[in-house]
C-alpha cells in the first residue's frame, strides 16, 4: 500500500531525454522530452507539479483533506487520492456519471481511502462555479477544495519549476510544448518563462479537447491571478482526436510508432495528442532550426480506461497498474 517513504521516492529533477527521429532530421530540429512521468508512479507528471502547492497550502491553512472533481478515469482524481493518502489526509471525489463497480480506475481510488461521490452530468457542468464549489465546501469545511484538473493560482508555481529545472539541464531552447486540458499546465510554463527572463521562448499548448479555443480565457485569468503577464503563448486546437478522452486510429498508429522509435510509453489522453501534433508542425516547418522540449505530462494509468472500454489495440506499450506502488 502506497505510504509516506514509497510517495517521497520522487525523481526531481525529472530527466530530460534527447529524441532521435527521422522526422526531425530533414528540418534540423532537436527535440527534448521532460520525462515528468518519471517523477512518481501514481503522482507523475503536471498532476504532482500541480498539487505540490495546494497541499502547502492545505498544510497552512490547517486542512484535513481535499476535495476535487473528474470523470470516472480521471488521472486528476487518481493523484490526489494517492498524494492525500501519503500525507495524512483525507481524499474526497466529485465525479461525473454513475458509480461502476468493476472501473479499475474508480476500484484504486477506493483503495486510496477517496470518499466518492457521483453526479450527474447535468450537476457536474456547474463544477467550476463558485457557488457550487461553496457547496462542496460547506460539506467538508475542513478541507481544502481544488478545482478539476487542480488549475488554480496554486498550480503555477510547481509547475514553473519545470522551466527552472530546464534552465540548469539545457540552458538554451527556442519551444516548450504541452499537452492542454484544464489551462494551468501551460499557464505554469508561461508564468516559468517570465518568472526566469526566458520571454523569447515560445510556449505551445496542444488542445486535448474539442474547441480548446475558450481556454484562453482561463490561462490568461491563472496568469492575472499570479501578477505575471497574459499572452505569451499559442494554443494548437487541431489535434484532439475526435475529442477529450477519444482516440484516433491515426493516434494509435503514431503511438505504436514513436514506441517503437524511441522505447518511450505515452498516454492516450494528452501526451500522444501533443506529440502527434509536434510532429506534424515539425514537418510543416513550423519548428525549423529549433531547440524544442516537450513535456511529457504523465497520466499513464489512463490508459486504464481505454482497455477497460476496449478502445486501446493490443500489442501497444501499456504499463500496468495493479500495484498502488
Amino acid at each position: 500500500m502506497l505510504n509516506n517513504d514509497c510517495f517521497f521516492e520522487l525523481s526531481q529533477p525529472s530527466l530530460l531525454t534527447r529524441i532521435t527521429h527521422p522526422a526531425l532530421n530533414s528540418h534540423n530540429v532537436s527535440l527534448w522530452l521532460k520525462r515528468d512521468d518519471l517523477i512518481h508512479n501514481w503522482v507523475s507528471g503536471n498532476k504532482y507539479r500541480k498539487l505540490k502547492y495546494h497541499l502547502r497550502h492545505a498544510a497552512q491553512q490547517g486542512n484535513q483533506g481535499i476535495v476535487s472533481f473528474g470523470g470516472a478515469f480521471s488521472n486528476h482524481l487518481h493523484a490526489v487520492a494517492a498524494i492525500t493518502k501519503a500525507n495524512g489526509l483525507y481524499s474526497v471525489g466529485i465525479i461525473r456519471g454513475e458509480y461502476d463497480p468493476n472501473n479499475p480506475t474508480l476500484l484504486q481510488l477506493q483503495k486510496l481511502g477517496m470518499k466518492l461521490h457521483f453526479v450527474s452530468r447535468q450537476h457536474y457542468r456547474q463544477r467550476h462555479l463558485a457557488e457550487y464549489q461553496q457547496t462542496w465546501q460547506q460539506r467538508y469545511p475542513d478541507a481544502l477544495v481544488v478545482p478539476e484538473g487542480g488549475s488554480s493560482q496554486y498550480a503555477l508555481p510547481g509547475v514553473a519549476e519545470v522551466v527552472s529545472e530546464l534552465r540548469q539541464q539545457l540552458g538554451h531552447f527556442d519551444s516548450l510544448v504541452t499537452a492542454v486540458g484544464s489551462g494551468g499546465t501551460l499557464a505554469g510554463l508561461v508564468y516559468g518563462v517570465q518568472k526566469n527572463r526566458l520571454t523569447p521562448v515560445n510556449c505551445v499548448g496542444y488542445c486535448a479537447i474539442k474547441n480548446g479555443g475558450y481556454l484562453t480565457q482561463n490561462i490568461d485569468d491563472l496568469l492575472t491571478q499570479m501578477n505575471a503577464k497574459t499572452g505569451g503563448y499559442r494554443l494548437q486546437t487541431d489535434y484532439h482526436c475526435k475529442g477529450f478522452a477519444k482516440v484516433s486510429d491515426e493516434q494509435l498508429a503514431f503511438i505504436e510508432d514513436w514506441h517503437q522509435q524511441t522505447n518511450i510509453a505515452i498516454d492516450p489522453i494528452y501526451t500522444s495528442k501533443m506529440l502527434l501534433g509536434l510532429f506534424s508542425d515539425i514537418e510543416q516547418g513550423m519548428y525549423d532550426n529549433q531547440t524544442v522540449v516537450a513535456l511529457h505530462t504523465g497520466g499513464l494509468q489512463g490508459w486504464q480506461g481505454m482497455q477497460y472500454r476496449g478502445m486501446a489495440k493490443s500489442g501497444l506499450a501499456i504499463p500496468p497498474f495493479d500495484k498502488l506502488c
